[in-house]
């Protein structure tokens, strides 16, 4: 029996304000669109209409966590918002049983004149919680959200990390069957982060569905086995959580860099490379092969100190290896303006099976300037031939001693 059932869900808004500037035009858009449903239509016309969502359907069972995953405008808040009844469909049904907690927007609910022990109350009675459970539940909520030091300080003071916190820990407090969380997650440092996925881990122990809109895939992978793709508001894929990431960095492997600092292009990286061990070059590794990574650059003005890096991310943005060239024995360079350099790293992936990103930079030797960087050069896939967890291939052997009688 499944906790969500959305069913070839479609959601339109009128372009330009959406509001009537009139008594006039608000009969008419009204009494149009009840002329058309009527008819068995939707209530909206032509070139007037933005589909944020057009046939989406999706179930997801008890204990389950399903992950929504796309670009911005792809229509991923437009379906959480459906499932909160924040809106309705244009057309289409959503069926969801049992009570819903939402963290779709950070800081909905909150005031920032009051302090976080008053806006624990109010949050609370927003989500639905009585003043006693509110009370019984108080201890627990401070306790998780770490917040305990500034919990008579106005709620205008907090950083954006601690409005995540608090407003995660009143949620998960008031016991749901479902729960939706946006990018809130973002904000939060990295320890509560993990806090959060743990708790939510016990959640489906126990039964709870998540809903979970995230642009860091590698949480995505971690928490959720399912996941949804959607692009300008269709399905492009729906299943297995790393066939649709795959698809999405199929589709999006050009839009999907973000850039980490301000480049000043003192210098510039015009050539990157990555080389088999029989030194072809390569896209695909099996785990524990050689590489070298290739990097020619040209200045533009005269530079002190220079560094040259390469680093390696997971598709999720996470950082597995960032070594720079002076903490290898090859200390700080200067460089006159139109000299060029050519530099060669060797390294072995002991990475797991997945998709990787391989990067470039040319910083200064305090890491306060950055010259000129690339963060996704090369894209890697690599392959192993037995299954096992985590990031990297540590080559673990297991011995089992006999227990002694």
């Amino acid at each position: 029996m499944s906790s969500i059932i959305f069913d070839n869900v479609s959601k339109a808004y009128h372009k330009g304000t959406g509001a009537s500037t009139s008594l006039i035009e608000a009969i008419y858009r009204g009494s149009w669109g009840l002329i058309n449903r009527l008819k068995g239509q939707n209530n909206t016309t032509g070139d007037q209409v933005f589909w944020a969502l057009k046939d989406v359907s999706f179930e997801v069972k008890p204990g389950e966590a399903f992950a929504i995953v796309g670009p911005n405008g792809a229509g991923k808040s437009t379906t959480l918002k459906l499932l909160s009844r924040v809106s309705c469909p244009t057309k289409g049904n959503i069926i969801t049983k049992g009570k819903m907690a939402c963290l779709i927007e950070l800081g909905a609910g909150f005031h920032p004149e009051l302090t976080g022990r008053e806006n624990i109350f109010l949050y609370g009675t927003i989500m639905g919680m009585t003043q006693s459970e509110i009370k019984n539940n108080f201890d627990e909520i401070v306790e998780f959200s770490g917040i305990s030091e500034f919990l008579d300080t106005p709620l205008k003071r907090y950083s954006s990390g601690m409005h995540a916190r608090l407003g995660f820990s009143v949620a998960i407090a008031t016991r749901p069957d479902i729960l939706l969380v946006d990018e809130v997650l973002a904000v939060g440092d990295f320890a509560f982060q993990q806090k959060c996925l743990k708790k939510m881990e016990g959640f489906m122990e126990l039964g709870v569905t998540i809903i979970f809109v995230s642009h860091n895939l590698d949480m995505v992978r971690y928490l959720c086995a399912d996941a949804l793709l959607l692009h300008e508001g269709q399905i492009i894929c729906n299943g297995p959580t790393e066939d649709t990431i795959n698809k999405y960095y199929d589709i999006y492997s050009e839009s999907l860099i973000i850039k980490d600092g301000i480049k000043n292009k003192k210098a510039t990286i015009i050539y990157t490379e990555l080389f088999n061990s029989s030194g072809e070059k390569a896209r695909s590794f099996n785990s524990g092969e050689k590489a070298e990574f290739q990097i020619k650059a040209i200045f533009n003005e005269d530079i002190a100190d220079v560094v040259f890096g390469f680093f390696i991310k997971t598709t999720g943005k996470f950082l597995i290896n960032s070594t720079p060239s002076n903490h290898l024995g090859s200390p700080p360079r200067n460089f006159k303006k139109g000299e060029s350099i050519e530099l060669r790293v060797k390294f072995t992936i002991n990475l797991i099976t997945g998709i990787y990103h391989v990067g470039a930079q040319i910083t200064n030797a305090g890491f306060s300037e950055f010259f000129d960087y690339i963060e996704r050069a090369v894209d890697i896939t690599v392959h192993n031939n037995y299954a096992h967890g985590g990031v990297a291939d540590i080559n673990p052997y297991y011995k089992i001693l006999e227990k002694e009688n």
